[in-house]
């Protein structure tokens, strides 16, 4: 296939995995018979993979599992073992107008729509210290959470005035790496989960209190959204969030801030949402004080996950 006067030939196709362990597509790279890498992070990525307006593509689950090979006597080595230079106009130019070709997009797209048709069986595996830790900041958050009033009429709201049909969404495999015994018996299962999720005290009624990681394609511009029955109170992470990059999700220190940051903004939210409810005006020194308590929230989280 010619790209701009440059000879490539490119494939693109499934992995075959029993499980998905990353968000990222392979790509392999071979100039004259010889591979010099198949990765899931490298340079390539963001000169093949781009939006329609030129921006690389931020990752998810939809784009599991694809490989993409190419072969191009144009691509210039580097003197670094297996390595290309990138900055090369011929290898730059080549893999720029592979990401660019309509019969190249078009295969993409189809696997996109395969692996959203598919589901997932991605099962996110963390550290038993990271799953502890989790579990405490939903002990914390839930007390904050407790000081503000609960209305189950405010449900699957993304932002205070942004309602989400969120019937697409489903919760996203985890568990600890290994199971092991906790001291606090009286609190915690031999799974190292609490026995009973933090409660909520409102209106002298209990509400169970959650934090999910959840994963919906359809809504990837969302990144949380709350979800409120009349025993339950959940903060939704969004796993397909186009925000919520392959780093993130691999990184459980960089996780724990995200998520940190996203109960705070979830608390925001839902602060507003009640505010904008009321009969009560919504005055600068309302927002401010939301936002203060915003920080104060995300301030007492962010120790306790990320420390």
């Amino acid at each position: 296939m010619d790209f701009g006067g440059l000879d490539a030939r490119v494939s693109v196709g499934l992995l075959n995995t029993e499980k998905s362990t990353s968000f990222s597509p392979a790509i392999r790279i071979s100039r004259n018979g010889v591979v010099h890498f198949e990765l899931r992070d490298s340079k390539a990525h963001s000169l093949v993979f781009t939006k329609s307006n030129g921006v690389p593509t931020t990752f998810g689950t939809r784009h599991r599992d694809i490989l993409v090979k190419i072969e191009s006597k144009h691509l210039d080595s580097s003197q670094i073992k297996n390595d290309l230079q990138w900055d090369k106009p011929n290898t730059n130019g080549l893999l720029r107008a592979i990401g660019k070709n309509s019969n190249f997009r078009e295969m993409i797209a189809k696997i996109v729509a395969y692996n959203n048709k598919r589901g997932t069986d991605f099962e996110k595996i963390v550290s038993n210290s990271y799953q502890e830790k989790l579990d405490k900041l939903k002990i914390a958050a839930a007390e904050d959470f407790s000081k503000i009033p609960i209305d189950s009429k405010i449900t699957n709201y993304t932002a205070p005035t942004t309602p989400i049909d969120s019937k697409t969404a489903k919760p996203q495999k985890r568990r600890p790496s290994t199971l092991k015994k906790n001291k606090n018996k009286k609190n915690i299962n031999t799974n190292g989960k609490f026995k009973e999720m933090p409660k909520i005290k409102a209106g002298g009624k209990d509400y169970g209190f959650d934090i999910k990681f959840m994963k919906d394609t359809k809504n990837n511009f969302v990144r949380s959204w709350l979800t409120t029955t009349g025993t339950k109170f959940i903060i939704n992470i969004n796993c397909d969030y186009d925000g919520y990059t392959d780093k993130i999700s691999k990184d459980e220190k960089k996780e724990a801030v995200y998520v940190a940051d996203t109960v705070g903004q979830a608390y925001q939210d839902y602060r507003l949402k009640m505010s904008l409810r009321s009969d009560n005006p919504v005055t600068s020194e309302v927002v401010e004080e939301i936002q203060s308590a915003r920080d104060a929230i995300v301030a007492k989280c962010m120790p306790i996950i990320s420390g």
